[in-house]
Formats: structure tokens, sequence, C-alpha cells
């Protein structure tokens, strides 16, 4: 343990990042208004720290203060970089492409700026030529009226509005031909359009040069960071085995950079020119940054090895824990939400435990052997990575690739060899097109196995385990139990073994818990599905789905079932479809017409003609299914209420005198999936609890 604690006390970005980020998490959950005024208290307290008295600067007090000003400075500067979208007016805008355009079905789409200000849209465009021929920084005229992103309200559903805020994008729009054009000879040039249009040549000279098909789609990936043109089974190919890693260029893509820069100007390394040898390292690195897309994984291998470099040009040997610190600390500063960004929480858990675990693990065998030896090399490492982004698998994923080492252990090495062979063939294609033409011939060969030896491990028997749906707190002290016995197994300190202990009781605790809530529940959900009817009726860990889709399309609600069905630990499950003539029934629901008996309450779903129901010809009936165009004079209600679909509690239409009550602060349901609450005790008194998900 002293040998880490001494690693991580000569890293003093590792004791300021911590306390930064919190102050980011903090800022993230509370979204306070933007004011001027946070930035007191860290001002405040810098203050006090350098003016205050002699025996104030003992290091126990300055140290906390500091750490105390890093987290109210995380926290101001996340409240002041955060990105607010604001309603659009119908008015007529111009507006700048950000990025090549992309093909979706039957439309483009692409990301927006307009003009003059930071206000970001993802367009769709409806096909046309000069939609198909654009290019980033061209500049666009277009009439409409732009949408704020808003998600669906639906259970444990991916929070896309939180996802495009974090990229500064709070709008969408789809232009329809007539609605833009863009503006002949005008074009926004900045350094990052000339990447991507630089990336875009780099790509037609690989396709040029003989590699053509899904194999052209991984290497562009691989390589340059294109990966907008993979086929889906592909990237699941990739996630299935563990190899998800290399699509986004990532650490290792820059140090075969940056190994090749080092190689081919080594000649300039020397006393007096060592400065123009930095200069054009930094250089090589960052133009293969920004051609590349910016991704969070390469930004962290490009700050980390622009470190390096500027350390060796010093003579100096940079601690690696404080490099890594220090390139996270950087790029938070620049960008605060790029912590919540997937891709960049993944890329550092996986070089620290790199750093950290590799290391330990490559000493539990030696070979004499070189190629064992390097065969054990990229084992650990990619046990090592796999350990450390393991909590966030598992969380964004909900799945563990079982033989991610016999991946990794082939596809890591050929990333390396894919990406040496592509510079080769960009550099000597347009000089000896024979010799590049026969390298593609290679390239194309070996990507092609890769992707047939990718999918062989795909289909090996138990190759990944899925439908792993943990609760942040279980994930929580899983984490810490294993981080806690790994520390007991290297250091031998029985303070571990008693702190792990005690994880592992509350994580009993905590599982405990979470299956008696599981015996108890009894619940409906009302999801916001457009132009269906989307309902899930939950007792326990079974559930009965009841929609309006046909049997032979229900495969479109995946999106919907899989997330719910997963997180609320749903074991069994059925679906019935209102379109289905007659009678259907199971243990817990029954159908007939428009009807639905759950566990004794009955329910009646409306959908959408004149004269769905009549007050006379209802039964009691306790809950009230009204779609968007249902007059609500027909059951005795004031005024109509304008909401794709609502839910109403009711006694019994029979009753003239009494009214169904509203939920509570009905305006907030609308566009929202509903839950409904279940006391079966009370069923009887149509006693039900209705809030939004």
């Amino acid at each position: 343990m002293g040998n880490l604690k001494n690693r991580l006390q000569g890293a003093p970005f590792i004791r300021i990042l911590f306390p930064f980020i919190l102050g980011i998490i903090l800022a993230e959950w509370l979204l306070p208004p933007k004011s001027p005024l946070w930035f007191i208290i860290p001002a405040i307290l810098t203050l006090s720290l350098f003016l205050g008295k002699r025996s104030f600067k003992k290091e126990v007090y300055s140290g906390s203060l500091a750490l105390i000003i890093f987290f109210f400075l995380g926290f101001s500067w996340a409240v002041y970089k955060r990105y607010d979208a604001k309603e659009l007016p119908q008015n007529n805008y111009i507006a700048v492409l950000d990025e090549y355009p992309i093909e979706k079905g039957n439309s483009y789409r692409a990301v927006i700026r307009i003009i003059d200000s930071d206000t970001k849209l993802i367009a769709y465009f409806e096909k046309s030529d000069d939609i198909i021929s654009a290019s980033p920084g061209m500049l666009l005229f277009f009439k409409g009226h732009p949408r704020l992103i808003v998600n669906a309200g639906n259970p444990f559903e991916f929070d896309y509005q939180k996802y495009a805020r974090h990229n500064n994008i709070g709008h969408r729009i789809y232009l329809q031909q007539h609605d833009y054009h863009f503006l002949t000879g005008d074009k926004l040039k900045n350094l990052r359009y000339s990447a991507l249009i630089l990336r875009e040549k780099l790509l037609k000279r690989l396709n040029d040069a003989g590699i053509k098909g899904e194999t052209f789609n991984v290497i562009s990936a691989i390589t340059l960071g294109a990966r907008n043109n993979l086929d889906p089974e592909t990237t699941r190919s990739f996630t299935r085995t563990g190899t998800l890693h290399v699509l986004a260029v990532s650490g290792g893509n820059v140090a075969v950079v940056y190994v090749f820069l080092y190689l081919f100007l080594g000649f300039l390394n020397k006393r007096r020119t060592v400065t123009v040898f930095t200069l054009l390292i930094l250089a090589g690195i960052w133009v293969y940054t920004f051609i590349t897309g910016l991704s969070p994984s390469v930004l962290r291998a490009s700050v980390m090895f622009s470190f390096i470099t500027v350390g060796q040009s010093m003579k100096r040997n940079p601690d690696m824990y404080n490099i890594l610190a220090a390139s996270a600390f950087v790029l938070l500063f620049i960008k605060p939400s790029l912590l919540f960004d997937v891709g960049f929480q993944l890329s550092y858990a996986a070089v620290f435990a790199i750093i950290f675990l590799q290391p330990i693990l490559f000493k539990f065998y030696y070979s004499r052997y070189w190629i064992i030896d390097k065969f054990w090399m990229f084992f650990t490492v990619s046990v090592a990575a796999q350990i450390g982004t393991l909590p966030f698998s598992l969380w964004y994923f909900h799945q563990f690739p079982v033989y991610f080492w016999l991946s990794n252990i082939i596809v890591v090495p050929l990333v390396s060899l894919f990406l040496y062979i592509t510079f080769f063939i960009i550099l000597i294609t347009p000089l000896l097109p024979a010799i590049g033409g026969f390298t593609s011939l290679i390239l194309t060969l070996t990507g092609s196995m890769m992707l047939k030896f990718l999918h062989f491990v795909e289909y090996l028997p138990f190759a990944v385990i899925e439908n792993i749906y943990p609760t942040l707190g279980e994930l929580f002290f899983t984490i810490t139990f294993i981080t806690l016995a790994t520390l007991y197994l290297i250091y031998r300190k029985s303070g571990y073994v008693c702190a792990a202990l005690f994880s592992f009781t509350i994580l009993l605790l905590l599982s405990t818990i979470d299956l008696w809530q599981i015996q108890l529940r009894n619940e409906i959900v009302i999801f916001n599905a457009k132009r269906k009817i989307v309902i899930a009726f939950t007792q326990g860990n079974q559930t009965t789905w009841v929609t309006n889709e046909k049997g032979n399309e229900s495969e479109t609600m995946d999106y919907l079932i899989k997330p719910y069905e997963g997180f609320r630990r749903i074991r069994k499950s059925e679906k019935l479809f209102l379109n289905f003539p007659g009678f259907q029934s199971n243990r817990m629901v029954s159908i007939k017409d428009n009807f639905i008996n759950f566990n004794g309450l009955n329910i009646y779903l409306s959908q959408n003609k004149e004269g769905d129901f009549m007050k006379k010809d209802f039964p009691p009936t306790d809950l009230l299914f009204l779609r968007k165009h249902n007059s609500m004079q027909q059951v005795y209600y004031p005024e109509e209420i304008h909401s794709e679909t609502i839910v109403i509690r009711m006694n019994s239409l029979d009753n003239n005198q009494n009214k169904a009550p509203l939920p509570e602060d009905f305006s907030s349901v609308k566009e929202r999936a509903l839950i409904i609450k279940i006391d079966q005790k009370n069923v009887n008194k149509r006693y039900l609890r209705i809030r939004n998900w």
C-alpha cells in the first residue's frame, strides 16, 4: 500500500480532480440557475487561503481548504458552461452544416448550428441532390419551427434530452426540400470542418485503393473514427465479444501515431532541434485527433501523449497517474459535460485499470519464450481493462462478454497493424498504385478474417451473459467489495477485509430489500407511445402487456419493453392484443372488446372512435383511458383536456352527481407516461395512486 500511496501523493492532479468532479456531479443533479454569484464562494475561499494568517497555512488546513475550493470551482464552472436550450419561434434562419449528413431511411440527418449563436439543432432533411453533396461548413437558409428535444417520459428510457444537452444540442427540425437551400459559394471555414473534409478525402483514397463493403466500414471506424456506415450486426458482434472499444478511436491508435511520428522524425530529437521535434509531434497527434472526430477517448489519449512529449523534451519522466488525472482535469475544465459521456468514462476507467492492475497481473506468470510472454502481456492488459470497465458495461449495456479475453488477444494487435497499413496505403497509393492495391488486398483479407473470427466468438456457447440490470446502490457496493478484496490480496492488510465484509453485508441487505419490494409490486404503467396503446400490468415479477399493435409487429415495442422488464426484474411476461377478436385472459388480466379487468379492477380503453363510449352503456368503471380526440362532454367533464394519453380515476360513470377527480397537477402529465400504484386491500374502494414516471 505504501508504494501506491507514495505514487498518489506524487500526483497532485488526482487530489484536485476528485473534488472538481464531485462539484460537476452536484451541479448536474441540482441544475441551479446560472448566476455570477456561484463564483463568489470559491473566490472568497481562495482569498482566505492566500491572505490568512501564517498559522492558518498549515498543511492539513490549507490542503482541506484547497479541496473545498476545487469542489466549488467544479460546481460553479459546470453551471456556467451548461447548455440551456430555449424555445425558438417559427422563423427564417441561416445556419452552418456542422458535419457530413448521414442517410437515415427516407431522410438525411445532420447537426446544424444557427449563425452567430451557440444554438445547435438536429436537422432531418428530405432527400435531395443538394443534401447528398453537402459538406461541413456550408451555409444554408431554412424556414421552420425548431422544436425542443423532450423525452417521452417512459420508465427507464434512454435520456436523450440530457444526452443532447451534454452535446450542446437542444432542438430538432424536419426540413422538406422547399424549406431549405444552401447558399452558393458561401462556406464557413474552421479547423474542425477542414479536418472532417480531409478525413473524407482519406476515406475516398482507401475506397479507391480497393477496400470495399463492410471491411471498408470497419477499417474506417478503427483507423479514422468514421462509424456512421457500420452495419448494426457488425456493431452487435463487437459489443458481444467485448471489443467495441476498438471501434472508438482510442489511446492505442494515438500511441501508434506517436510511435510512427517519433521514428519518422527521430533525427530532429537533438538538443538544438528538440523544440521543432516536439512541436511537430504535437501537431501530428492533434491533426489526427481532429480528423477522427474529437471523441472523448482520443481526446484523453492526445492530451496524455502531449504531456508525455512535453515532459520528455524537458528531460523529465512524468508520473502516469498524474498525467491521467491532469488530462481529465483539462478536458473537464474545457467541457464539464464530458464527465457524463460513456466514452469518456470507459476510456479513463480502462486506462487507470491498465496502469494499476496490469503490472500486478503480469507478475503472476513468467515465460522465457518471447511469444508466450507477449501473449500473456496482451491477456493481462485485456483482463485489466475489462475489470476497470466492468461496472460501466453492466450499467450501460447490461451484459458481460465471457470470451472478451479471447477476442481481444486477436483483435487488439490487429488494430495497430490496420493503422500502420492504412497509413501506408494513404501515402503510397498516389505514387505507386500497384503496391497500394496489393496492400489493400492484404488489408481487406485480414479485416474480413477478423470479422469472421468475431462472429465465431459471438456464437460460442455462453458467449454473453445478458439482462444484467443492477441498481445504482448494488453496483456501487459490488465495485467497493471487489476493490477492497483486490487490495487485500495485493497488500494483505486486515482493514481491507473488514471493509470488504461490511460492503458485502450492505449489498446483501440491498438485494433483500429489492426482493421484498418485488413481491409487493402491484402496478399499471401506461406508456407514452405515439399512435399506440402500450400498457404494462405488473404483479410481483410478472407482467402482462396490452397493446393495440398487430401481433407480427410486436417486436417494435422492444425499446419500451426491455428496459422496463430489466430494471423491474420481470421473470415472466406475456402479450395480449386489443385488435384480437373475442375474449382473452391469463392469470392477471382479461380483455373483452375495450374492457380490461386487472385483478378485480375494471378499466376501459378508448380507441379514438366517434361514439366510442356512451354513459348508458358503461358498467361500473375504475379507470378510463381517454385518447386525444375524445370529447369530454360525453362523460360530463367541463372542458377538453389536450393530451396524447390521459388517465382518469373514476368511481362510476353511472353516478351523475360525482365527477371523477383528476390526478393532482394534471397538467404535468401531458405527454408523459403514467405509473399507477394499486393498493389491493382497497380495490373495492377504487383507491389508486397516480403519478408521473
